[in-house]
């Protein structure tokens, strides 16, 4: 049965992003809408810091049977780096946790390229992956082809490495089968849009015995996997918008193809997707966009 949005709540809470030196090699995103307008949105709109996080509580109807639901912590887009602290990162976890999620989904952008200390990311991660299962693809800031040609790693190898350290399953083109409160289904991460090629095949997508919900960074990957089966997507990728200014939302800044799908749980057709504005940003920096740290109900 194909699921369908329910209700949602928020709660917000008091976080730190650490310093304030960007990263050099990352100006991109419309070239900071064209240094925001040379200065014009900002004389409009305050700048901040990512300070303060969202939780947002969201159900998804998957199954009609009455059961219990399956909570699931969906984080995206950490960007570890010199402006997105480690800290930051970790109230966020803490905040995923109070709901007590059957299992966590990390959909892409661990890192700016780098990370400045992995030894500290993989004892991160461990607050979530000791009391959890934590499932995960990858993003377009963490290896490959599109991170080549801007004189990044051309590998993702580097940020599995310390996925794989801290207890994460790192999904790419892989599937999983979930069994949870007696209900099965699969959890299929792919490559990243812009990174790699996908193989739907070698993903397992030919298995249609139980609903699926697919872990993909780019939510314009949704176009991709058009002829797939799958339920839900769970996409990050956008932050948003990271900039939003009235009238336009994040659409300005968004890098994506499909603007109407930046935030939120919407739907395609008779599917769901889920994109986070996730928990970093790029140059530490966020305007009328806060990270987000979402718990969803599968009922």
């Amino acid at each position: 049965m194909r699921p369908a949005p329910v209700a949602s709540r928020t709660e917000t809470f008091d976080g730190e992003a650490g310093g304030q030196y960007p990263d050099a090699s990352m100006m991109s995103r419309r070239q900071f809408l064209a240094t925001l307008g040379a200065g014009g949105v900002a004389a409009v709109v305050p700048l901040s810091l990512d300070r303060t996080a969202e939780k947002t509580r969201r159900v998804v109807t998957l199954w009609n049977d009455g059961g219990p639901p399956v909570i699931i912590a969906h984080l995206s887009d950490l960007h570890s780096s010199r402006t997105i602290s480690l800290r930051h990162i970790r109230r966020c976890f803490e905040l995923a946790l109070e709901d007590a999620p059957d299992f966590a989904c990390l959909t892409g952008d661990f890192v700016n390229a780098v990370a400045p200390d992995p030894v500290g990311y993989v004892e991160a991660l461990r607050l979530l992956t000791r009391r959890i299962p934590v499932y995960a693809c990858l993003g377009n800031h963490d290896g490959g082809r599109w991170l080549a040609q801007r004189g990044g790693p051309d590998s993702p190898d580097a940020v599995v490495e310390i996925l794989s350290a801290a207890g994460v399953t790192v999904l790419a083109d892989e599937t999983r089968e979930i069994h949870q409160h007696g209900r099965s289904f699969f959890l299929t991460g792919v490559q990243d849009l812009w990174s790699a090629e996908i193989d739907p095949r070698r993903a397992g997508f030919c298995r249609e015995q139980a609903p699926r919900i697919v872990l993909a960074h780019n939510p314009d990957t949704k176009d991709a996997l058009r002829n797939e089966p799958w339920e839900l997507m769970l996409s990050g990728h956008t932050h948003g918008g990271q900039i939003r200014v009235p009238y336009y939302g994040g659409r300005l800044t968004a890098p994506v193809r499909d603007d109407r799908y930046i935030e939120g749980l919407l739907p395609w057709g008779e599917r769901l997707l889920h994109i986070s504005r996730g928990v970093g940003s790029l140059w530490g920096l966020r305007i009328n966009c806060p990270p987000e740290v979402t718990t969803l109900r599968l009922v």
